[in-house]
């Protein structure tokens, strides 16, 4: 019977008697770990891994050295990933990341906040954002707002005034059912101008909570220096779920808001009950189960700068790139 193994090509002796054994290990064995690599998508032998492989999000294999250029196609959301050394971190060090997707499965969104032209100041949002999605709220004086910076990519939310609140928010992004998901988050939040004094979150929410206070359904990221979320006091950004007004999560990263630029931030939806928090590569905390309380529906995506403080001192946060990527809605949903 055939097995699944493969044994290095090895050079006979002339009149070398060919026995049943080495037919089978050189030859018979041999051809169906190539055929099980390539054809199959699979092979049981880790001297063949096949490097163009598909499945489903849940069945993607993890990342490892042995894995490095492998592409892994996600039929079920139509997102392509490529298994790289990690970039951001130590360890993990290997992770994968999105490369490409097929626009009639997937939607895709992408943003780097390039200024045309750049280097202005403004409380509103230039009509080259306005057109992608992207809206301003803003509780601030005629001086701050966004400060756009085009050369290094990067849109200031700035506040000068104690409770200044500064929002961009987008359309409507994502709707948690199973007609979405999988879906795949990734923000480089950038730094902010203090380790005290200004409130920064980022991630899904509804339009329920205002001022200070985290949304009352939200997930995503918030660092919180003065308490101002009554979250408790938190001078690193922390992983963030809340439904219905309950808390779920609040699990520390251990990244702090005033070196956040170089750090990748990511949620993914594994499906429509399943969160995961990850950072540069790690996951933060354990999967979170949304059945507990399940009355997130229609959330958008919103970055938030607030002052907390009383004092003089603008305070500022600096935002560098978001991107998801979710499963596109059939026909037969």
């Amino acid at each position: 019977m055939a097995v699944d193994d493969w044994t290095a090509p090895t050079t006979r002796a002339t009149n070398f008697v060919v026995t049943a054994d080495v037919w089978n290990t050189d030859i018979v064995n041999d051809l169906t770990a190539l055929f099980n690599a390539m054809v199959g998508d699979a092979s049981a032998d880790a001297a063949l891994p096949h490097l163009h492989k598909n499945g489903t999000f849940a069945a993607r294999p993890g990342a490892t050295s042995a894995m490095v250029g492998r592409t892994y196609l996600c039929t079920d959301v139509g997102l392509e990933y490529i298994c790289l050394p990690n970039a951001y971190a130590a360890s993990p060090t290997h992770v994968w990341y999105p490369s490409r997707h097929i626009p009639a499965l997937c939607d895709h969104f992408s943003e780097d906040f390039v200024a045309r032209p750049h280097g202005t100041t403004t409380a509103a949002v230039p009509a080259w954002h306005a057109a992608e999605g992207w809206q301003i709220s803003a509780t601030v004086t005629t001086d701050t707002g966004l400060m756009i910076n085009g050369p290094v990519s990067l849109l200031q939310l700035l506040c000068d005034v104690q409770n200044d609140n500064n929002y961009l928010l987008s359309a409507q992004l994502w709707v948690p059912t199973a007609n979405y998901v999988p879906m795949h988050v990734q923000v480089r939040p950038g730094n902010a101008s203090a380790s005290a004094g200004v409130q920064c979150m980022f991630g899904w929410g509804d339009s329920a909570g205002s001022g200070a206070t985290v949304p009352n359904n939200f997930i995503g990221y918030i660092v919180d220096p003065d308490n101002a979320a009554g979250e408790g006091v938190s001078t690193t950004w922390y992983a963030i779920c809340r439904q219905g007004s309950v808390t779920r999560r609040f699990t520390n990263t251990t990244v702090s808001m005033t070196a956040g630029q170089n750090h990748l931030f990511e949620v993914i939806c594994k499906d429509a009950v399943t969160v995961q928090f990850y950072v540069d590569g790690a996951q933060v905390g354990t999967d979170l189960d949304l059945t507990a309380t399940p009355v997130i529906t229609d959330m958008s995506w919103r970055f938030r700068a607030r002052k907390t403080d009383a004092g003089a001192t603008d305070r500022s946060w600096t935002l560098d790139h978001l991107s998801w990527w979710k499963r596109r809605k059939r026909i037969t949903d």
